[in-house]
C-alpha cells in the first residue's frame, strides 16, 4: 500500500484510505453481510467531511485539480484485494484477477495493449479475457 506513495500525491493517497470504509459498509450492505446503524453511517460520515476539511482547507478547487496516477491505480488494487479477501467465503468466494502485468499501456509501444492508455484494443482484450478465464477454471470445473 504505501509503495503507492511513491507515484501519488499525498491527498490522494488520504482520500483513498478514507474510501476504503466507505467501501466496506457499502459492500457489506449490498452483499447483506452486516447491518449498518444510523450510528456508523454518521461517523463514517463526519470522518469523510473531517478528513476532506483537513486536506482542502475548505478550498473545492483542490478536490476539483487533483490528478490521478499510477500511485493511485495500486492503491485501488490493494484496497479491492484486501475487500475481496473479507468478503469471500468457500460458498461464495471473491476472486480478484491481476490485469496489469504483462500489460503496455502506452499506445504508442510496440505490442501496445490500449489505444488510448485506458481501454484495451483488441489484444488487451484478449489478454483481459485469458486472465479472467484462467481464474475462474477452479469454479468452473465444479
Amino acid at each position: 500500500t504505501y509503495n503507492a506513495l511513491n507515484y501519488t500525491q499525498v491527498i490522494n493517497a488520504s482520500l483513498f484510505n478514507t474510501a476504503i470504509p466507505v467501501t466496506i459498509i457499502l459492500v457489506c450492505f449490498l452483499l447483506k453481510i452486516e447491518k449498518t446503524n444510523i450510528f456508523q453511517i454518521s461517523g463514517l460520515l463526519i470522518s469523510v467531511l473531517g478528513i476532506l476539511a483537513i486536506i482542502t482547507r475548505l478550498d473545492l478547487n483542490i478536490l476539483l485539480t487533483l490528478n490521478f496516477n499510477s500511485g493511485d491505480a495500486v492503491k485501488i488494487r490493494t484496497a479491492v484485494e484486501k475487500m475481496a479477501k473479507k468478503v469471500s467465503t468457500k460458498s461464495s468466494p471473491v476472486v480478484t484477477v491481476h490485469m496489469y502485468e504483462n500489460w503496455q499501456p502506452n499506445p504508442k509501444k510496440t505490442g501496445a495493449d490500449t489505444f488510448d492508455w485506458a481501454h484495451p484494443n483488441e489484444q488487451g482484450q484478449e489478454k483481459m479475457a485469458v486472465k479472467w478465464f484462467d481464474a475462474m477454471q477452479p469454479y468452473l470445473k465444479k
